[in-house]
């Protein structure tokens, strides 16, 4: 009896400590592609702009870059010169986003994109990398969320796109995505304005504010289809947390909300 417990706290201990090295290893990974991503970034031939915000409390950042930088660092495009050469970082510098336009018609270009995640390397996106682009916690995927025109009128939709093999899945009726401060919450608008969370791991589109825009609309047309702003979190000096809201009407005017965010 006295060696079977021993043999059995023997066996817990082990799996204890390979549950850990595998543990140090995810993080060890994480922080090595988060690495790449980063000298990528400090290495581009110019600075950055921030956007939609300011440099120091966006997420997100853009590089307008010349145009043979993207030449040499792709080969160029069979399709055509290249037309613009921009660099963006989503969430942080977790991911970069390379964007090559080709190929410029009246009022049409062929735009191409690639990825670079880490020890990857960079890779061509097989598809549009429109909207808004939010990293996942988890470093796994990317929260891509766009507004459109079919038969049925605008539309907004939200895919969660695998880093590793691209593949995307849909998940929410809504568009402009930015996680909660807690980093729980996926906050959303549909193409009305109005403000959804849902949980990152999925689930249901839970309404937490109808904007008010009176008698107007908010702006919308074929091209554009509805360019929807991401709700921007501020904290208050008490510690709490708002959601600003910043919505455009067909009059060209912003209407501004800001509500209570409570996780």
């Amino acid at each position: 009896m006295f060696k079977l417990l021993l043999v059995l706290i023997f066996s817990v201990f082990c799996l204890t400590q390979a549950s850990a090295i595998n543990g140090n290893q995810s993080s060890s990974t994480i922080t090595d592609n988060q690495l790449i991503v980063k000298d990528f970034l400090n290495n581009l031939p110019s600075k950055p702009e921030s956007y939609p915000i300011n440099l120091e409390t966006s997420e997100h950042q853009i590089w307008y870059l010349p145009n043979q930088w993207c030449k040499t660092l792709i080969d160029q495009p069979k399709d055509g010169p290249i037309e613009d050469c921009i660099v963006k970082s989503i969430s942080n510098q977790k991911v970069a986003v390379v964007i090559v336009v080709t190929a410029c018609e009246p009022e049409h270009c062929d735009v191409q994109y690639w990825i670079l995640s880490g020890s990857l390397g960079l890779r061509k996106v097989p598809f549009e990398l429109e909207g808004e682009l939010v990293v996942t916690p988890d470093n796994q995927s990317i929260l891509m969320g766009y507004t459109g025109f079919d038969a049925d009128g605008f539309f907004a939709s939200l895919l969660r796109i695998n880093l590793k093999d691209f593949e995307s899945e849909y998940v929410a009726a809504c568009a402009a995505p930015v996680l909660s401060p807690s980093k729980f919450w996926i906050v959303c608008r549909d193409e009305t304005g109005d403000v959804y969370r849902l949980s990152v791991s999925g689930g249901e589109l839970e309404l937490i504010h109808r904007v008010n825009l009176g008698d107007d609309f908010i702006y919308s047309d074929a091209h554009l289809a509805v360019p929807l702003q991401a709700v921007e979190f501020i904290i208050t000096d008490n510690k709490q947390y708002l959601i600003r809201i910043v919505t455009q009407t067909r009059d060209y005017q912003e209407v501004i909300e800001e509500i209570k965010w409570v996780e």
